[in-house]
């Protein structure tokens, strides 16, 4: 099988990343697997990423492109936040390609991603059609402003079928379906399925006893 890998990588490298890197490597030993990836960047650089995130044309150029050249099975696509966009979602569609899509975190539900506010759990938005409550809070950054419009990007996307473009949707546990299936995100569970991060055993050399000592 021919799988296209698309990643939005953070600033700075983190679990997101390392989940990838991992599922990547278990899939490359059976299956034919490339990778597309957009980085995040600072500055005005980022903030113009940021703004034109909800319908950023270059990222879906990208895709369009690699896909005409790997003509993939699948598309898995772990983190779009900011500098992919979900555009993306919606230019897969066109290839009629079944596209997955990895969560690790709550961002589709809440601009926060994580359901906390000032160290608390938040959950003032799930049931909103659009998340004032979040906005309310700055959530995001601490900012209205850097909140609503990421809000606003995801309640857009929704508006307009998005998010029903993806075929699966893979969740790390089943506390997560649950929480997609009791909000109004408005995808049906059939749709969502666990699987959780994993990680490599170490390699355990073996070891020789010498009177009191252990050797390897």
């Amino acid at each position: 099988m021919k799988i296209l890998f698309i990643h939005n990588r953070y600033q700075l490298h983190g679990g997101e990343d390392i989940a990838v890197e991992k599922e990547l490597q278990l899939l490359n030993q059976h299956h034919e697997v490339e990778i597309l990836y957009f980085q995040n960047q600072l500055g005005w650089r980022g903030v113009v990423q940021f703004v034109v995130s909800i319908w950023n044309i270059n990222a879906a150029k990208k895709v369009s492109k690699k896909i005409i050249e790997f003509k993939p099975d699948v598309v898995h696509i772990h983190n779009w936040h900011f500098a992919c966009g979900p555009l993306v979602f919606r230019t897969i569609h066109t290839f009629k390609i079944p596209t997955v899509h990895t969560i690790h975190n709550y961002r589709l539900l809440c601009p926060s991603g994580t359901l906390l506010n000032k160290g608390k759990l938040f959950k003032g938005s799930l049931k909103q059609s659009f998340p004032w409550a979040s906005v309310k809070n700055k959530v995001y950054r601490s900012s209205y402003i850097l909140t609503f419009w990421l809000a606003f990007v995801v309640w857009f996307h929704k508006k307009i079928n998005t998010w029903k473009m993806i075929d699966c949707y893979v969740c790390l546990t089943s506390s997560a379906v649950t929480l997609f299936q009791e909000s109004n995100f408005g995808i049906c569970e059939k749709r969502f399925v666990v699987k959780p991060n994993f990680t490599s055993f170490p390699v355990i050399k073996e070891s020789s006893k010498s009177g009191e000592h252990f050797y390897s």
